[in-house]
């Protein structure tokens, strides 16, 4: 027997319209993730935020606001449609008290008629919406501001996709300043390893305030370390063999000196000054101190030729 035909369900032309919108919705936030997804400058993150609004919504300018170092709310950045949006633009502001309240309340928020908002009118701005940009983070990282010349300009389905779109954007920006802070952090502490033993950067790296201004007083051993025939050495060996026997001497000591919990402080030629002890509040008796100068001797003289 076969199948009962399959029955068309009518579907409005309003109904269809809807679909075909958050079809592209979806295709958009896809579209989003792929193109950031290894993006690590913020104005490019920014710019792809903006060519999506300007495709699915009548937004005529887009910016990106930001609580200020005053609690004050500051655009950080905004673009426009194209040439002709702007010089219709002109120098109109943005309404400052709908960043303030987004981020203040973190609801996002649509107007169709800004007349509807008491406080918010302003000359040709007709519609607007803005959303939190809410990541991880206690408060949000700021907002998205789009707003238009028209009334109506922006739908309840507008409003839901940048609501997403904020909140996708958020986590984006959270991953690129976790970047941007280890990057900080190696550099740091490469900076700091030519000088300074691991603990004590790990120690600098962790509680950077524990290190005071002036400096404390602590009881520490100075090393001072020479090679004892220099001068006839370098009589019998070539330039490059001297530079090659120093940098081997000046290695090894440094290591042996690192690995007992000293800092080296400078190199003067031949000679070498180092601190053997710990820059934190770690009680170290003098004979400890001491005892530590023998094996950082020893490995000095291993490096030296016969």
């Amino acid at each position: 027997m076969a199948p009962p035909p399959a029955q068309s369900i009518p579907v409005s032309a309003e109904e269809l319209h809807l679909l075909k919108k958050r079809s592209q919705i979806l295709s958009l936030f896809y579209d989003f993730n792929k193109r950031v997804a290894r993006e690590f400058d913020k104005a490019a993150i920014y710019a792809e935020v903006a060519r999506q609004v300007f495709e699915i919504s009548n937004a005529g300018r887009l910016l990106i606001g930001k609580r200020g170092l005053d609690d004050q709310p500051m655009i950080e950045w905004a673009t426009y449609r194209d040439d002709v949006t702007r010089a219709a633009y002109g120098k109109m502001p943005v309404s400052r008290s709908v960043i303030r309240k987004v981020m203040q309340e973190r609801v996002s928020l649509l107007s169709r008629d800004m007349t509807d908002v008491k406080g918010t009118a302003i000359l040709g701005i007709q519609s607007l919406m803005c959303v939190p940009m809410l990541g991880q983070e206690e408060g949000p990282l700021g907002v998205i501001y789009a707003d238009s010349l028209h009334r109506d300009g922006f739908t309840e389905d507008d409003v839901d996709y940048l609501t997403g779109l904020a909140s996708t954007v958020a986590l984006t920006l959270e991953s690129l300043m976790a970047h941007e802070r280890l990057l900080h952090e190696e550099a740091a502490r490469t900076a700091y390893r030519r000088f300074l033993p691991p603990h004590v950067v790990d120690q600098i790296m962790k509680d950077p305030d524990s290190l005071q201004l002036g400096g404390t007083n602590q009881v520490v051993t100075t090393l001072f370390a020479d090679i004892r025939g220099f001068t006839t050495l370098s009589e019998r060996k070539s330039p490059q063999e001297i530079v090659a026997i120093l940098n081997n001497y000046f290695e090894r000591a440094a290591t042996a000196i690192f690995r007992h919990g000293g800092r080296s402080t400078s190199s003067l030629a031949t000679a070498s000054w180092r601190y053997l002890g710990r820059l934190s509040p770690v009680s170290v008796t003098q004979s400890m101190l001491s005892k530590r100068r023998l094996p950082c001797r020893k490995s000095s003289s291993r490096s030296m030729p016969t």
